[in-house]
Order: C-alpha cells, then sequence, then structure tokens
C-alpha cells in the first residue's frame, strides 16, 4: 500500500515540464505578432529608397565588415592576445551556465545591469534579427540581378551562366585542356566490337587521336621522341666485343638467335656450379656433337618468333629485295613512302624527322650502286626534302651538283626540261629580289634553246608570268605573253626565212610603235600591220577592268581594285594614256626581249594560246598535263614538277571559294520530323555529283563537260565571274584560225555567258560552211544544252541524210548514236550504226555480226591517227552493245583499247568516256545496269587517273545509299598518296560536305595542315 499511495502522491503533483513549455510557446507566439507589428510599422517609417541602391551598399559594407575582422584576426595572433580571449571565452560560457541554471533570474539580472533608468526591451533581439534577414534578403537579390542567367525554358537558373568570350586558348593549343574535360570511362574499358580482347581503344602521345593497340604492351617511343633521340645522339661510347660469328642482317633488321629447343639441350648445362673448379669441363669431342646438332627448323622459328606489323613486314621485304636487286628505282622510292608515312604531323619534330629518314634512305640508295645516281625523280626528291633543313648556300651547291650531273648538254632532253624547269621553280622559290628571279628565267631559256624544247620554253614563259603577276608586275607579265604570241602567229610571211634574232628585231619596231597588241579591241596583228603599210597608233582612253560600282569608301575601291589585278592583271599602258603615278606601267622592248623565243610547232602554238587565256583568269581543265605527249614515256616524271602555281588567279580554282563548304543555313536545319510522337528523317535532297572543282584529261570537248547541272557544258556563269570577259572575247576571235577546236571552245564560253547568243554565232558561222561535221556537232550540242531536244534530232538527221562528204563523219555519227541510244530510240541509232559502217540496212542479224566486226577491225588496223581510233572505240562499243549483254560489251573495248597504243591522254579521255557513258546507261528505263559493274570500272580507272573529278563524282554517286562510309572516307583520306595535288584536295574539301556522313571540320583542318606540311 505505501508503494501504491506513493505513487498516488507523485502524480499529484503540477507537471512543471508541462507548464514550462506551454509559457515558452506563449512567449514565442507574442514575439512573433509583436515582431511582425514594429516591423510593419519600421517599414512604414521607412524612406523610400532604390532597393537596388541599398543592398549594393550593403553588400560593401559587409566587405568592409569582413576586411575588418579579417585584419582584426591576423593582429589576434600574438600570445599575449591569446590569453585574453581565452578569459573573455570562458568568463562567457561560465555566465551563460549560470543563467540555464536560474532561468527566472534571467530578465531581472539584465534589469539591474541596465540600471534603474533603462527598461528592458523583449523585442530588440527580433528586430534586429528582422534587419538583418532584409538586408541579407536585399544582397542575394542583387546578386541573383547581376550573375543569374536564365535557360532555353526561361526560368531562372543559378548552376551555370553564359560566357560569350570563350576561352581563345583553344585555338592556339587546338582543343579543351585535359582538366575541362569531364572524366568519364568506356563501356567494355575501350574494347572494339569484332577486334580480339586484348586489342582496345588508346591515346596517342600528343592525347588528341585516338589509335588501336594491345593492351598487354605498352606502347614504345619512337626515335623521332625528344628523349630517345637525345638518348641515340648523347650516349656514350661503349666497347662491344666482336662475335666469332659474323651476324646475318636482312637490311636494317638483325636477327635474334633463339634458345634451341629442349630435346637439344645439354642436361649438363642446366646446373651451375657455385664455384669455378667445379664447373663441368666439356671435351672437344662434346663441343663438335653440340655444334654439329641440328639447329632449329624455320617452322619452329616463325612459330617461336612474334609477328610483325603489315608495315614493317612490308619494309623488310622491300630491304630485302633491294639487297638483290639495289638499282630497282621503285623499291627506293616505296620504301621512303613507307618510312616517313610513320611520322604523323602532330609528331613532335615531323617535318626534321620526315626529311632526316628521306635523306638516309636515298644516301643509302646512292651507296649501294652509281646507277642511282642517275635518277631524276631521286635527286629531285633529295632537294625537296632537303631544302627544309639546309641553308640556301648548302641548297645552291646540291642543285649545282645535281645540273653537272644531269642537265649537261649531252643529256638526254626529257632530262634536261625536267632538270632545268625545277631548278627555276627553287629559284623563284628562293630569290631575294625581282632582278636575281628574272635573271634565273632567263638563264633556263637559254639552257633550252632547240626545236625538242618548244613545249618546255611555253612553260617557262607562262612561269614567269605568274611570278611576275604575283609581284605586282602585271604589265610586264602581259607584254612577255603578247610579244611572244605576236612572234609565233602574227609574224609576217616575208620574215620566215630571216633568223629569230632578225624577226626579233623587227617586232621592236612593231612594238615600239605603240599599235594594238593581242587582246585589245583595236588589235590586227603584226602581219597586218606590215600589210597596212606600217599605219600610226589610233589613241583611245582604255577602260579600268576592276569594276569598283559606285563605291565611295575609298578603302573598299582600292582592295576591289587590287583582288580584280591578282585574277585578271593588267595590260602595259602606251604614251598616249600613261599613268603618271606607275611608270613601270610602259612596258619597253627591251624588258622582254630575252623571254621572247622561237615557237613554230603546232602543238606548241595550240599550248601558247591556252596559256594565254589561263592566264587571263579562264580555268581550262587539263591544261597542266599537256605536256605529257611532249615528254612520251617519261611523262610520269611530270609529277615531279610544281604545278600549284598554275592555280595563280582563277584558273583551275573555284571562283568562289566559299562553294567548297556548305552552307550556314544547311547545316542549321533539321534532317527530322515528328508525326504523332513518332520520329522520321527527313529525305535529303539529291545533290549533284560533280561540283565546282573540274579537273579532267585536255581533248575532252568543250561541250561534252560535266558540270553540276549535266548539261555537257565546261563553263557554267560561275566559273567566269570576275574575269575579262571581252577581253577573252577579243583574243577568241583574234586567234581564231581555222580551227574545229578553237571554235567549239568559242562556243562553249559564250554558252557560259548568254546560251542565245551562242547558238546565233554558231548558226552564222554553220552557214557559211555547212560541210563541216565539227560546225554541226557544235550546234546540235548547244541546242541539247537548250533542251530542245526535238530540233537536235532533225538536225542530227538532216546533217547524216545529205549526200555531201563531210570531213571527220564518224565524229558526227559516233555523237547522233550515243545521243539516240540515250533518247531510248534504239532502232534510230542501229539505223545509224549500219550506215557508219557501211553495212546494208536490210541485212540479217548475223550478217550484220560478222560485217561490222570485221569493219571494225579493218579501221582499227589502218587508222593512225589517235582522236580517230577513239571514235571507232566508241562506235565498237555501241555496237557490241546492240547486239549482246552490256559486261561483254565492256569486255570487247577493253580488249581493243588494251591491244592499241594510245597515249596517256588518250587512255585518260576513253576510260573517262566508259564510265560516264555506263553511268548515263543506267538511268535509263528498261536498260539493267548493275551499279557493281559501273562501281568496278570507275574503281579502276581512278587507280590510274585520282585526279580526275568526273570519276570522283561517279565514284560519289554508286557509294550513295550503300550506307558503307568508310569507303568515301578511305578515298577522302587516301594516306597513301602524300603528294596530293591542289586541286584534288579542293575536291575533297566539297566532299566532306555532301551528306555522305556526317560533317566535320576537323577533318578538314587536318587535310589543310597535312597539305602544309607537304614539302610542296
Amino acid at each position: 500500500m505505501s508503494g501504491i499511495g506513493y505513487v498516488l502522491s507523485f502524480s499529484s503533483f503540477p507537471d512543471l515540464g508541462k507548464e514550462k513549455k506551454r509559457d515558452e510557446r506563449k512567449a514565442r507566439k507574442d514575439r512573433d505578432r509583436d515582431r511582425d507589428r514594429d516591423r510593419d510599422k519600421q517599414l512604414e517609417r521607412k524612406p523610400n529608397i532604390n532597393e537596388e541602391e541599398e543592398g549594393a551598399s550593403q553588400y560593401r559594407k559587409k566587405d568592409e565588415t569582413h576586411e575588418k575582422y579579417s585584419r582584426r584576426q591576423r593582429r589576434s595572433r600574438s600570445p599575449e592576445r591569446r590569453r585574453r580571449s581565452h578569459s573573455r571565452e570562458k568568463e562567457r560560457r561560465s555566465k551563460k551556465s549560470r543563467q540555464e541554471a536560474n532561468p527566472s533570474s534571467r530578465h531581472g539580472l539584465k534589469s539591474m545591469e541596465a540600471g534603474p533608468s533603462s527598461v528592458w526591451d523583449p523585442l530588440a533581439d527580433e528586430r534586429a534579427k528582422a534587419k538583418e534577414d532584409h538586408l541579407r534578403a536585399s544582397m542575394q537579390e542583387q546578386h541573383d540581378k547581376t550573375f543569374d542567367s536564365k535557360d532555353d525554358s526561361g526560368t531562372s537558373s543559378k548552376l551555370w551562366f553564359i560566357d560569350k568570350k570563350g576561352d581563345t586558348l583553344n585555338i592556339t593549343y587546338g582543343g579543351l585542356h585535359q582538366g575541362d574535360v569531364p572524366k568519364f570511362h568506356r563501356s567494355g574499358r575501350g574494347r572494339v566490337l569484332g577486334l580480339p580482347s586484348v586489342w582496345n581503344i588508346k591515346r596517342n602521345s600528343g592525347n588528341k587521336e585516338l589509335e588501336i593497340g594491345r593492351w598487354d604492351k605498352p606502347k614504345v617511343p619512337r626515335y623521332v621522341d625528344s628523349k630517345s633521340y637525345r638518348l641515340l645522339t648523347e650516349s656514350r661510347r661503349r666497347l662491344v666485343p666482336i662475335p666469332s660469328k659474323p651476324v646475318v642482317t636482312y637490311g636494317d633488321f638483325i636477327s635474334i638467335k633463339k634458345r634451341p629447343s629442349p630435346e637439344h639441350i645439354d642436361p649438363r648445362e642446366t646446373y651451375r656450379s657455385i664455384t669455378a673448379e667445379d664447373a663441368p669441363q666439356h671435351s672437344d669431342d662434346d663441343k663438335s656433337e653440340r655444334k654439329s646438332s641440328p639447329e632449329i627448323s624455320d617452322e619452329e622459328d616463325e612459330a617461336e618468333g612474334t609477328s610483325l606489323p603489315a608495315e614493317q613486314e612490308t619494309i623488310r621485304n622491300l630491304e630485302e629485295s633491294l639487297r638483290k636487286k639495289p638499282t630497282d628505282e621503285s623499291n627506293w622510292l616505296r620504301l621512303i613512302e613507307l618510312s616517313t608515312a610513320f611520322v604523323t604531323v602532330r609528331t613532335k619534330r615531323a617535318a626534321h624527322a620526315r626529311t632526316e629518314i628521306a635523306l638516309s634512305i636515298i644516301r643509302r640508295a646512292w651507296d649501294a650502286n652509281l646507277e642511282n645516281q642517275n635518277s631524276v625523280r631521286l635527286w629531285l626528291l633529295y632537294l625537296r626534302y632537303g631544302d627544309e633543313i639546309w641553308t640556301k648556300e648548302d641548297s645552291e651547291r646540291q642543285w649545282t651538283q645535281m645540273i653537272q650531273t644531269l642537265g649537261h648538254e649531252q643529256a638526254p632532253s626529257w632530262k634536261r626540261e625536267i632538270v632545268w624547269m625545277a631548278r627555276l621553280d627553287w629559284k623563284l622559290g628562293a630569290c631575294s629580289s625581282i632582278s636575281d628571279a628574272l635573271r634565273s628565267g632567263k638563264g633556263a631559256l637559254s639552257m633550252l634553246q632547240g626545236p625538242q624544247y618548244e613545249m618546255m620554253r611555253v612553260r617557262i614563259c607562262w612561269r614567269m608570268a605568274t611570278f611576275l603577276r604575283e609581284a605586282g608586275f602585271f604589265e610586264l607579265a602581259m607584254a612577255i605573253l603578247q610579244a611572244q604570241i605576236e612572234l609565233s602567229y602574227f609574224c609576217p610571211n616575208s620574215l620566215s626565212s630571216q633568223s629569230v634574232s632578225q624577226r626579233i628585231e623587227r617586232l621592236e619596231i612593231f612594238w615600239e610603235t605603240e599599235v594594238g597588241r593581242i587582246g585589245d579591241k583595236d588589235a590586227t596583228g603584226w602581219d597586218k600591220w606590215e600589210e597596212l603599210g606600217q599605219p600610226e597608233p589610233v589613241s583611245y582612253a582604255v577602260a579600268s577592268t576592276a569594276d569598283s560600282g559606285e563605291l565611295q569608301d575609298p578603302y573598299q575601291r582600292w582592295f576591289n581594285r587590287e583582288k580584280q589585278l591578282d585574277t585578271v592583271g593588267t595590260v602595259p599602258t602606251r604614251t598616249f594614256n600613261e599613268d603618271e603615278q606607275d611608270p613601270y606601267s610602259t612596258i619597253l622592248f627591251n624588258d622582254i626581249h630575252d623571254f621572247i623565243s622561237d615557237i613554230q610547232q603546232s602543238a606548241s602554238k595550240e599550248y601558247l594560246r591556252l596559256v594565254f587565256l589561263s592566264f587571263l583568269g579562264l580555268n581550262i581543265p587539263g591544261l597542266g598535263r599537256l605536256e605529257l605527249d611532249a615528254l612520251g614515256e617519261h611523262s610520269d616524271l611530270l609529277d615531279l614538277l610544281d604545278n600549284s602555281w598554275m592555280l595563280s588567279g582563277r584558273r583551275g580554282w573555284v571562283a568562289e571559294p566559299a562553294t567548297l563548304f556548305p552552307s550556314i543555313k544547311e547545316n542549321r536545319l533539321l534532317d527530322w520530323e515528328s508525326h504523332l510522337g513518332a520520329i522520321v528523317a527527313l529525305e535529303k535532297p539529291r545533290r549533284s555529283i560533280f561540283g565546282p572543282v573540274k579537273d579532267w584529261a585536255l581533248g575532252r570537248q568543250y561541250l561534252e563537260g560535266t558540270n553540276t547541272s549535266c548539261e555537257g557544258r565546261t563553263w557554267e556563269p560561275d566559273d567566269i565571274r570576275g574575269i575579262d570577259i571581252q577581253r577573252i572575247r577579243n583574243v577568241f576571235s583574234q586567234l581564231r584560225l581555222d580551227s574545229w577546236g578553237w571554235d567549239e571552245m568559242f562556243s562553249a564560253f559564250v554558252a557560259a555567258v548568254d546560251v542565245k547568243s551562242a547558238v546565233k554565232m554558231s548558226k552564222q558561222r554553220l552557214e557559211n560552211r555547212s560541210n563541216s561535221s565539227h560546225l554541226w556537232k557544235t550546234q546540235i550540242r548547244l541546242e541539247r544544252i537548250r533542251r530542245d531536244y526535238t530540233k537536235a534530232s532533225k538536225m542530227y538527221q538532216i546533217a547524216l541524210g545529205t549526200e555531201t562528204q563531210m570531213q571527220d563523219i564518224d565524229l558526227l555519227y559516233a555523237d547522233a548514236i550515243e545521243y539516240f541510244w540515250f533518247q531510248e530510240d534504239e532502232n534510230q541509232a542501229r539505223l545509224l550504226l549500219k550506215r557508219a559502217l557501211e553495212i546494208d540496212e536490210s541485212s540479217s542479224a548475223a550478217l550484220y555480226l560478222l560485217r561490222g566486226r570485221k569493219k571494225i577491225e579493218d579501221l582499227l588496223s589502218v587508222i593512225q591517227d589517235t582522236a580517230k581510233k577513239e571514235i571507232i572505240l566508241r562506235l565498237q562499243f555501241f555496237f557490241e552493245l546492240s547486239i549482246c549483254p552490256i559486261h561483254e560489251a565492256i569486255d570487247a573495248f577493253k580488249r581493243s583499247f588494251n591491244e592499241r597504243e594510245f597515249t596517256t591522254r588518250s587512255q585518260e579521255l576513253l576510260l573517262s568516256w566508259l564510265c560516264i557513258t555506263l553511268h548515263n546507261l543506267a538511268q535509263l528505263r528498261g536498260t539493267i545496269v548493275p551499279p557493281a559493274l559501273v562501281e568496278r570500272n570507275v574503281a579502276e580507272a581512278l587507280k590510274s587517273y585520282p585526279d580526275n573529278t568526273i570519276l570522283l563524282g561517279l565514284f560519289l554517286e554508286y557509294e550513295r545509299g550503300q550506307g558503307i562510309w568508310g569507303r568515301v572516307r578511305n578515298l577522302l583520306d587516301d594516306a597513301g598518296s602524300s603528294d596530293k595535288s591542289l586541286n584534288r584536295l579542293a575536291w575533297e574539301i566539297w566532299a566532306e560536305g555532301q551528306s555522305y556522313g556526317p560533317w566535320e571540320p576537323d577533318r578538314i583542318r587536318n587535310k589543310l595542315e597535312s597539305a602544309l606540311g607537304t614539302p610542296r
């Protein structure tokens, strides 16, 4: 009972804890209510100031407070201050503990401390806290307005902000800093689908490119690495004992001795005694037995040895072949190409390393056999690589040595042409003044005098004119070509029997009279001037070639003027229109006397007038390869010469370089759309397979070109933009000397300006000479460009139905048969085939087959003209196509092509014609042409002619839709060819943006870097 009463008595006391909590809760509510009331009153009494200025001032005040506190904290580091601070902190804590022990006396102590006159305010702390919260909120709002940004949805985001400036060091170093790239791990630890597990993805030394290697074998740095190179060059001299048995080497590879197989090991050799005296003594008989024991077989050697990569295996095979035949030039060149391919552009000291490797291999070739010193290709490669590290004096000494070896007067003509032209290119790049360059050009021309060097003299004249234009001497460059054309084309017949020097003296009289010269609107020619009794010139104002419009800004007018001069140039002035500000604009005959030579051969004269058109800015595809026929069987050496200068101005290059890249608007277009929640890819527009870059063999008809709209044009309006059209038309009219090729070229140029004008001009010439098959073909081609196919068909029937005998009628037959076949009128095409091959139209199929093949074989065996042979081969293809499947027609064409001898230019023309014809046949309805058949023929032709843009465009067309971007990428990369032409490089830049794969600007940048790193 007592226990129970104790409990009852204990429960009768009031619960002090609950009362305490209730009082505290009530006091807290009162404080909150008083705080809200006081805050409202304070806001009513507070003046209306700008909250942003108040927040900024409070923010500055807080920074000053923080700075004062930081200085105070630094001053409080002395031991005395630390002790005083410790005692104050101890007293504060003891006082706080006493107040917590006696809470009822807390307010009383405060009132007593405050004195009898002061009244304690319980809401003072709350007011101070409210004020502090208000200031903190103002500062936070100011900070948000200053530094916060908004995301795409328009909501404020404090996690990021927009940096519109960017990091300029990304351009300097080519990428982001490694610390700025977030770390991530690849799924599968870098494994590659389809490869064994030991192969995975790695980073190269620059950490910018990915490569695939074995994870179990660390990468060994090559000798081009700076550390390894220093070890090789600064290593100590070590004494190595000479082995009793000579080491068998294979080029640069030393065979490593393999350990013998277990059955051939002496058991006594597996133990080793602790002391030398206990070592087993072997007799001579034992040694001889071990020596005579069978060695390891080759099969065991290969099984136990490590396999080499494919590149090193190829190099080892080349070394073995060169050890057996050291005079094989192709193997030495292949060895140089493979050895330098290991050094990438991003490798440290890449240019220096490639140069050292190439020079060492060429020196080995010369030491291996003295006949290699007569190789023009090895010498030019040696000088080209050596120019990267040699001084100017060393390069001059090496060039002089090559001239003495290969360029002397007793050397073959083709060697002298290549050597002296290459030396001129080097001298123009290394000269320090215009006078040095002029002396070099005069010296090269003086060393190549004679009829066998006419083509090369025209090339030197073109080279010097281009160099002078780039140096700013436009009038001198134009005068050299004008004087050479006057001497070659318009020399009076009365002077033909005189020597070259006498004719040049008479030409000086014509030049100094300042009458109209070639290209001027009043030019009549030197011969006409002599016939008319040497009349005085007529003065007229020369219109400026620069079209600056009505620009008011003088700097903009100057820019347009200079840009136009770089492209077109200007003509020399005369005394009646001399420019007072430029005294060098008037060219005297003494300035150009040494650059004029005798050009008499028809091929050289044709080359000269094409060069003049090219100098005026007209792009003539294949003009740089016109000299292949002159070099004959040594035409492959033409690749050793630098042809990049031929692209000066607009010749060979696109008129607007921006057309090589996809437009910005096109890149921003979406390639997908949503239908009912499903993502559907958009159909991309079908583009032309032929781009703005045009390069093929010269000899293809100018109205049979391949432009972007596939109309058969060579030039489009974009190709002639920015050139002096009127001056070029004057040149076409003044140099028209009854040449059908020149008339067709003139019509193609006028058609690029206006098709109607070209049709009218061609019709006038056809009315005067209606028996010319070439003029008929030109007129019909222009009608086909206008897409008037009905009129073109009638004109073919009229021209081939007349009884008059035309010259080169087979050309018109071949063109008509091809046209009707592509128009799906095979009956008319077969009828024209019978007429062309002189077969009775009523003959049976068997008789048609026998007589047709017999006629074609007879024509190919009798005709010697290369152009006519090309026409007969075209007729043979369509004849075989009319009686057998397409693959048999291709086989017959190639069989006849391989049995006959054609020049390099004719071979490229025929293979290009075959590929474009197969492509056109594949577009016809009802004609079955497997795409793989066309693709195979295009790939075979591309191996021989990698710069032909017709073949390159067809390759892209037949890779379209197959989803194999790797083939296109391999063609665009083409790591095996280190010396790409600029036309090929421009075409690759254009092809990168043709939707065959993602547009990757880094690939374009790498292409340009690689091109700049080549010796050219």
